[in-house]
């Protein structure tokens, strides 16, 4: 994994020279931490965090036996969403950040792609019929979610990695 001034000011920095595979799927907002998963080559994937302070050295912050990916920092930085089929099925579970702590199931009946609404009160899952999922939560110093509420289905065989949500609840995906 390389960083680089996108004015191309900048040398290339080389973050990352590691075989598994690590594919990013996040980057704090303060720009201190990088969230990997492993690639799709290892046995079950797992979140990695690579801090871009001290010694940058990448460290696993969710390895389980079940497959964790999909990671997203909430707006605040201090909750991590994330999916793992550790039910044996996909699911969306929150926990603490930079330290794991609790890690409260958020979806009901299967979630994937978890994306943090940009103020933080929501968050936004795939449930497993393919219906786009809204929950609110309120992720201050504890962390509470209500109840999943259907939005809408989503189109049949689109993976909904990303999504852009706007103050005015507008979802683009």
């Amino acid at each position: 994994m390389h960083r680089k001034a996108t004015n191309g000011a900048e040398q290339d920095e080389v973050l990352e020279k590691s075989p598994p595979i690590m594919v990013p799927t996040d980057w704090s907002r303060d720009g201190r931490y990088i969230i990997e998963r492993t690639g799709f080559d290892a046995k079950t994937t797992a979140i990695w965090v690579l801090p871009l302070f001290g010694d940058k050295k990448p460290f696993p912050y969710l390895q389980t036996d079940a497959n964790e990916s999909w990671a997203k920092l909430s707006p605040n930085g201090q909750w991590l969403a994330y999916q793992s089929d550790e039910s044996k099925r996909n699911e969306i579970y929150v926990t603490t950040f930079p330290q794991t702590g609790e890690k409260p199931q958020i979806s009901t009946n299967g979630g994937s792609y978890p994306v943090w609404g940009r103020d933080g009160k929501e968050l936004y899952y795939t449930a497993a019929d393919a219906t786009m999922m809204a929950v609110e939560v309120k992720a201050g110093p504890n962390f509470d979610a209500g109840a999943p509420k259907p939005l809408f289905k989503t189109p049949p065989q689109r993976l909904l990695t990303e999504l852009a949500t706007t103050s005015a609840r507008t979802a683009i995906f």
